[in-house]
């Protein structure tokens, strides 16, 4: 009788040391579950905010931007391929700017796609009611080439510190100026990246016709949620959305690879 319940507590305790292996198993196996999870949904996240679409076309078909503007807001949308109503100067891909030395490897105008459409209407309102276009400086900027205009010049005035991020490096601000049908540019008083008072948005002491044309930059960005730098006339974010920060880099395009008219 004794020996039949020794067994029994026997088989007692090995049961319960195997259901609490098995538990401990069941666990650990359900913490990896959520640690594919939460990696998976890094992936996605971080594969949503680096989408690029490069069109075949000079710009974008009717049904190519219905696509497109139906794609996740953290997409980055290519806006020299919106329309002709955007002519592109993109100052940090040559040496032709304040600091004379070349930041990207090419040309990119890159925003986040619902800033992106923003741009699309108002520059069509722009060429229907003044029959003029945009001149792109710069849009998007990797946070790469922040640090280096930081490293040129460090001055919070003129060039955001890195280490907090600039505008430009979520993807809503460009620096941008007004063109005519011809694509002359308008007279804005100062020249692009001029450092001084005549180059602050609202400095009166300029001519009229410069003023004005300032009053319709101001008044059209202003009108679709843009809010102007003090300091630039150029410079314009929009505030309405927050994007992350981003290092994202815009690919080049091969020399051999042209685009079709």
């Amino acid at each position: 009788m004794i020996k039949k319940i020794l067994c029994f507590c026997c088989f007692v305790f090995v049961l319960a040391c195997a259901n609490e292996e098995n538990s401990t198993r069941e666990e650990a196996n359900l913490s990896q579950i959520d640690t594919l999870k939460q990696d998976t949904i890094a992936q996605l996240d971080t594969a949503f905010s680096e989408v690029v679409l490069p069109p075949p076309n000079l710009y974008y078909t009717q049904s190519e931007l219905d696509s497109i503007f139906e794609l996740h807001d953290t997409t980055w949308v290519d806006i020299s391929k919106l329309s002709s109503n955007f002519i592109m100067d993109i100052r940090y891909a040559t040496t032709n700017n304040f600091m004379e030395l070349q930041i990207y490897d090419c040309p990119g105008c890159y925003l986040r796609k619902p800033i992106a459409k923003i741009f699309l209407e108002m520059s069509e309102e722009l060429k229907e009611t003044y029959n003029l276009r945009f001149k792109m400086f710069d849009c998007y900027r990797p946070s790469r080439a922040q640090w280096a205009l930081w490293k040129d010049t460090p001055n919070p005035t003129y060039v955001a510190d890195p280490r907090k991020g600039s505008m430009h490096s979520r993807g809503a601000t460009a620096d941008l100026t007004l063109v005519d049908s011809l694509g002359n540019d308008l007279d804005m008083g100062t020249p692009f990246d001029f450092f001084g008072k005549k180059a602050h948005t609202y400095y009166r002491k300029l001519p009229k016709e410069v003023l004005e044309n300032r009053k319709i930059l101001i008044g059209m960005m202003k009108k679709y949620g843009f809010k102007p730098a003090n300091s630039e006339w150029w410079h314009y974010t929009y505030l309405k959305r927050r994007f992350k920060l981003s290092s994202w880099e815009w690919p080049c395009v091969s020399d051999t690879t042209k685009l079709q008219d």
